[in-house]
């Protein structure tokens, strides 16, 4: 056991020698990185600007007519660019029958422009031919079936901090004279 004892304080000596006579590894100033070699960090994602929404397409057609009046129903369509949802815009209008302003009004919905998508606003008009045949009685006193309209629109989203001009879009079309 002594042997042994002996055999292990030898070769824990030969060790601690061997590693004090070993040469350290010269110490560099360099930075550990090579030259050639690109950092990259992840940016953080730079918010977008928000873009005005736009009215895509617009249409108007007679939904129901008798003899006392016609109701039109007006479509918009309207395309929100946005990745969130915003509210409608208020929709100005105008309806002109045989060029002469007939119906005017404003249209605020309650909808809002679904994000990143299109999003119909609906809303109608109501013609009353009575009224129509006292505001205008050359119609009343012609033989046409029908007369030209123009539905002229204006909206803007300036409430919500976008575009500050009004935009103006029109729909001609024709309505039927009972």
């Amino acid at each position: 056991m002594y042997v042994k004892t002996i055999n292990l304080i030898i070769i824990f000596c030969i060790i601690l020698i061997s590693s004090a006579c070993r040469t350290p590894a010269p110490v560099s100033h360099e930075p550990a990185i090579e030259p050639s070699a690109e950092i990259r960090q992840e940016a953080p994602p730079v918010p977008l600007a928000p873009q005005s929404p736009n009215a895509g397409t617009a249409s108007m057609v007679i939904n129901k007519i008798d003899s006392i009046k016609a109701e039109i129903l007006v479509t918009v369509d309207f395309n929100n660019p946005n990745k969130y949802e915003i509210p409608s815009p208020t929709i100005n209008y105008n309806y002109h029958i045989n060029r002469n302003s007939f119906i005017k009004g404003m249209v605020e919905s309650s909808k809002y422009l679904a994000a990143s998508s299109t999003t119909q606003v609906e809303f109608r008009l109501f013609v009353f031919y009575p009224d129509l045949y006292r505001s205008n009685h050359r119609l009343r006193t012609s033989n046409m079936a029908e007369v030209p309209s123009l539905l002229v629109m204006t909206y803007d989203f300036d409430d919500y901090g976008f575009n500050k001009e009004k935009v103006t879009f029109e729909i001609p079309g024709t309505l039927p004279l009972m």
